[in-house]
């Protein structure tokens, strides 16, 4: 399934127009976003039809377990990985900026139960759709819902896939 996920994703981003006349062409901007982890980004748009926006996250999350409960009495998990996203705008109106997108995340999890140390490696591909609003000149905001498929290996072995939606982000442009 991977691999035919990977060739649809190569033959959609090929068919999208890369036109050059761009209206937004080269504004540049950091990126705040939250998803499972928070995320710092670069926000780059090459053109009117095609955003580039790299990224790094970290996540750290802390359970207490309740007395009595079998097994650890806490546990916590530390995540830090990079994801690259292509974003593809489809209008502009007001303000306003409707796109979808796709993407790759890897990721490195330490999990630490009681005195039990263990890791994984993640990867996940994913497909999104958002919204940009333009809030002041030089500051946007966003909101994204997307599907994520993933697989982590490692102590934790497994392939999942999740639907949902992100937290807000915030864009910050220097030109």
């Amino acid at each position: 399934m991977t691999d035919k996920f990977l060739r649809i994703c190569l033959i959609v981003s090929m068919l999208i127009p890369l036109q050059l006349t761009a209206q937004e062409s080269g504004s540049f901007g950091v990126n705040l976003g939250i998803r499972s982890t928070a995320q710092l980004g670069l926000t780059y748009h090459v053109s009117s039809a095609v955003t580039l926006r790299p990224e790094v996250s970290f996540g750290w999350w802390r359970h207490e377990l309740s007395p009595g409960t079998p097994g650890p009495t806490s546990a916590t998990r530390t995540e830090i990985g990079g994801g690259f996203d292509l974003l593809f705008p489809v209008a502009k109106a007001e303000g306003i900026t409707p796109y979808f997108g796709i993407g790759s995340r890897l990721s490195h999890i330490w999990y630490d139960r009681d005195s039990s140390n263990e890791s994984s490696n993640r990867w996940v591909l994913r497909g999104l759709f958002g919204v940009r609003v333009k809030l002041l000149e030089r500051i946007a905001a966003y909101g994204e819902m997307f599907a994520h498929y993933g697989d982590d290996s490692g102590d934790y072995a497994r392939s999942w896939f999740t639907i949902g939606t992100s937290s807000l982000g915030v864009i910050v442009y220097f030109d």
